[in-house]
C-alpha cells in the first residue's frame, strides 16, 4: 500500500486512476483499468470522503469489467449518508449511474448547476453516463 500521505499525494494517485480510466475508454486496453485499479485498492484513504470516491471509482471499473455487484452500490449508498466535504446530489449522481438508474441519472444530471456540470463532465464517469443514457 502506498502508506500515509498529504492530501496531494492522494489525488494524485487518484487522478491518475482517473486518467488511466479514461485512457481505457479511448483504447479499450484492459491493463490501463488493471492499473487504475491497483492504485485505487493501495491507496490510503484517511477520511469517509475519500472512501466515498475511492469506492465511485473502483466501482467504475468494475463496471467497465462487467464485474459490479450489489455489495459495492449498498457501501456506496452507507457512505454517502456520512459525506461531509462532497454534495450529496452529485454522490447521487455518480450511485445512480453507476447502478444504471437512467431516469434518476437524467433528472440528476439536468439539476447540476453549470461548475458542477463541468466538473462531472471531465471525468470518466460522464463515459459510463453517455453509456446509460
Amino acid at each position: 500500500n502506498f502508506g500515509r500521505g498529504s492530501e496531494e499525494k492522494w489525488e494524485k494517485l487518484n487522478n491518475l486512476a482517473l486518467e488511466l480510466i479514461a485512457s481505457y475508454d479511448e483504447t479499450q486496453e484492459k491493463d490501463l483499468l488493471e492499473l487504475a485499479e491497483y492504485i485505487l485498492q493501495n491507496v490510503l484513504n484517511e477520511d469517509n470522503d475519500k472512501e466515498f470516491m475511492n469506492l465511485i471509482n473502483q466501482a467504475q471499473i468494475m463496471k467497465r469489467k462487467n464485474e459490479l455487484n450489489e455489495d459495492v452500490i449498498s457501501l456506496l449508498l452507507e457512505k454517502k449518508e456520512m459525506l461531509k466535504e462532497i454534495d450529496k446530489e452529485i454522490a447521487s449522481l455518480y450511485i445512480n449511474v453507476i447502478s444504471g438508474s437512467k431516469q434518476e441519472a437524467m433528472i440528476r444530471y439536468k439539476k447540476l448547476d453549470n461548475s458542477s456540470l463541468e466538473l462531472f463532465n471531465r471525468y470518466p464517469i460522464f463515459t459510463l453516463y453517455n453509456e446509460l443514457i
